[in-house]
């Protein structure tokens, strides 16, 4: 019948000449498409991702060299489903994937033994690269190959992207390399120079404890911005927000940090005065986006794997 031949139209179509040809063939190739798409349904009913827009995706990622007959199992159908409608920005799509699958990040990076700020930190960077479309890049789900595992696939990326959190912040906790200060020796005058003696390590250390003490959706958007090195109209558009919202966010965070560290030099140093506090404050207040580059990165720039 006409319609049994639909599905096979559909994925033969997206397929190159090679492929084709092995596949072309099968004389239940539509019965076999039939059971990926049904198998993905089950697993995904309340989703309404069409055949239209799933069969091509299966076709993508079919091996180049395959054995006859080769498509995709049950279980990998599934995991394709639900990660071309979160590709495609269906939000249903996507509360089910963090329903089903955040967990998985959970247990991971419960393992590496971080903080809950980092894991929260972790997977609320995880939110924006998995669904965010950028001009510059796609969705970090769509490059989700159906080799393995979606949950595997997504342990992966979450521990990935810990373990470069982490090494930063081993730079924050370490804080060896004297960049709080930021202004190279012989620069900034004899009363940074007091400073940096009488009060640098307090510092350094109300510093860190104030970067850590941010809400992790500030402390991203720090990394982001001075780590990454993104300016405001590139967070606006992984935010997806209007370019001045970012810039009040970046003024709020720098102003929340600054706050932190007024707290905890008060606490570290005795001095009680607020006027008296900010007249030692000020000294470096100048440097404070070099300091948070440096907190963040030593003096190194930064690099993804």
């Amino acid at each position: 019948m006409a319609g049994q031949t639909t599905f096979a139209r559909l994925f033969l179509g997206h397929l190159d000449d090679a492929r084709r040809q092995a596949l072309a063939g099968l004389g239940d190739l539509e019965e076999r498409l039939l059971r990926c798409v049904g198998a993905a349904r089950a697993a995904w009913p309340q989703l309404a991702l069409s055949t239209e827009a799933f069969l091509p995706e299966v076709a993508a990622r079919l091996p180049a060299e395959l054995p006859a007959g080769t498509l995709l199992d049950d279980a990998r159908a599934a995991d394709l489903f639900l990660a071309t409608a979160c590709g495609v920005g269906d939000t249903q799509a996507m509360a089910a994937f963090e329903a089903d699958l955040f967990p998985e990040i959970d247990a991971a990076l419960r393992s590496m033994e971080l903080r809950a700020s980092l894991i929260d930190e972790v997977k609320q960077l995880l939110r924006i690269e998995l669904f965010v479309h950028e001009p510059e890049r796609r969705a970090l789900i769509t490059q989700y190959a159906a080799r393995g595992s979606l949950r595997g696939w997504l342990r992966s990326v979450a521990v990935r992207k810990a373990m470069r959190l982490k090494h930063q912040e081993k730079r924050v906790g370490s804080l060896e390399d004297e960049a709080m200060l930021a202004v190279p020796s012989g620069q900034g005058g004899p009363e940074l120079e007091h400073f940096r003696r009488g009060y640098g390590a307090a510092f350094k250390a109300a510093f860190a404890a104030a970067l850590t003490a941010l809400p992790p959706r500030e402390r991203g958007l720090l990394r982001q911005h001075f780590l990454d090195g993104l300016n405001i109209d590139e967070l606006g558009r992984l935010h997806g927000v209007h370019r001045a919202t970012v810039a009040r966010w970046i003024v709020g965070a720098r102003a929340a940090l600054l706050e932190h560290i007024r707290a905890h030099m008060r606490q570290a140093t005795g001095v009680a005065s607020v006027r008296e506090l900010d007249s030692l404050l000020k000294l470096v207040r100048s440097q404070t986006s070099l300091s948070i580059r440096r907190l963040l990165t030593g003096d190194e720039p930064a690099h993804e794997s």
